[in-house]
């Protein structure tokens, strides 16, 4: 009766209650005159043991899993940690009551002398794709010499591309400044700099493209043509008359802009080698120089 009176009371507790429980009605079980436990009292006992080793496992059980949870939260907060990092570039702005909020420098883009930098927003909440937001600045106090006339570059991520390693000329007179993307250059633009002032500025993508472009079409007139009303569709300051036209300005990497600068431009109808009637692929290069004036001079051109 005793063993299942216990048993009755098992099943309404649990953990270090139910362990407290079984010690106390141990206690409390009758013994038989040689000093041993009764029947009842060795079955209740090897089920106190039972229990005892249950709530071992239950307990080891609960710490694996309390580890694992810790792991987990540690590997999400980390991911998080990367994502904050790549939307909000530390250290790669440079800030200030001089500049708009959510706005900050390039640090990159400073000119040799330090005194000037490109303006470019911290982060998505600040970027407007449908705005030239990248201004030619004087870092002191945040004049602006000119905003750049071209698609804006973020700092830190951007999708498919963002802002290249800008470019100046020893004496920081010129400035070239390049935002990447997938297929070519968002932005790719030459200003000059003279007595405080930005004389003029060229957007070398427009300029480089019209030119490939326009000696395509001669070259090829019926293709040409043809792909221009296939892809009539297509965004046109992205794939202009429907084609992707790459335009680089190629030299050393990290040396000073000089002059003239080598410009080279391809042309493709269809960059992601898509199934199409062959008529209808059509693609050129054309390599050229750009003089201190902004002048393109045309040194060759081919089609296929």
């Amino acid at each position: 009766m005793a063993g299942r009176r216990l048993r009755d009371r098992f099943d309404r507790l649990s953990g270090g209650v139910l362990a407290a429980e079984v010690q106390s009605a141990a206690r409390d079980l009758p013994v038989s005159a040689d000093g041993n436990c009764a029947d009842d009292n060795w079955r209740i006992v090897k089920t106190h043991k039972m229990i005892q080793g249950l709530i071992r496992m239950l307990l080891v059980t609960i710490r694996v899993i309390s580890v694992f949870l810790a792991i987990v939260a540690c590997v999400i907060s980390c991911g998080f940690s990367i994502l904050a990092a790549d939307e909000e570039p530390d250290g790669e702005l440079i800030t200030g009551k001089e500049f708009p909020n959510g706005f900050g420098v390039v640090r990159s883009s400073l000119s040799p002398d330090k005194r000037y930098g490109v303006l470019a927003p911290a982060d998505f909440d600040h970027y407007d794709e449908t705005k030239h937001q990248n201004e030619l600045v004087e870092v002191n106090t945040g004049r602006t010499l000119a905003v750049i006339d071209a698609e804006t570059g973020k700092a830190g991520f951007m999708n498919r591309g963002g802002i290249q390693p800008p470019r100046w000329s020893a004496d920081g007179s010129f400035l070239l400044w390049e935002v990447a993307g997938k297929w070519s250059p968002r932005a790719l633009v030459l200003l000059k700099i003279e007595d405080g002032k930005v004389k003029w500025q060229r957007d070398l993508l427009k300029m480089v493209q019209k030119e490939i472009l326009a000696r395509t079409r001669k070259a090829s007139p019926t293709k040409y043509a043809a792909i221009k009303k296939r892809n009539s569709e297509l965004d046109q300051d992205t794939y202009p008359d429907g084609f992707t036209v790459n335009v680089q300005i190629t030299g050393k990497e990290g040396a000073p802009l000089t002059f003239p600068l080598n410009v080279e431009a391809s042309l493709e109808s269809d960059p992601k080698a898509m199934e199409s009637p062959p008529k209808n692929q059509l693609s050129s290069e054309m390599k050229a120089v750009l003089d201190s004036d902004g002048k393109l001079i045309v040194k060759s051109f081919r089609t296929e």
